[in-house]
């Protein structure tokens, strides 16, 4: 089991262009786990095989942070829309100055 979720970190991608996550691969891991739990639970199985197994820690499945850009780099970034592409650059500076979700603004 180790040696598989260490294959899906390395190679695990359907596309064949590198391996998943680690968030990915501990997720993938819970579903298993419950499953074979149930496997377990109903008689299907004498043992679940992930109980012996070591997941990626939740630190190391931690979403990676985050970082908002800075008065400049925003202001750089929507001259740079306004220059391609007046219209969706209108779209930019509504989500830039409202904090818009971008399901919200879709939906406008």
């Amino acid at each position: 089991m180790d040696a598989w979720m260490r294959t899906l970190e390395t190679s695990g991608r359907a596309d064949g262009r590198g391996g998943l996550s680690a968030r990915t691969v501990r997720y993938v891991y819970t579903i298993l786990r419950s499953a074979l739990g149930d496997a377990v639970k109903h008689g299907r199985l004498p043992t679940n095989p992930t109980d012996r197994s070591t997941p990626p820690s939740p630190s190391e499945a931690r979403p990676p942070e985050t970082q908002a850009w800075t008065a400049d780099e925003l202001g750089r970034f929507l001259r740079w829309a306004e220059a391609r592409d007046p219209d969706l650059a209108m779209d930019w500076r509504l989500l830039a100055a409202t904090g818009m979700r971008r399901g919200e603004a879709l939906a406008l």
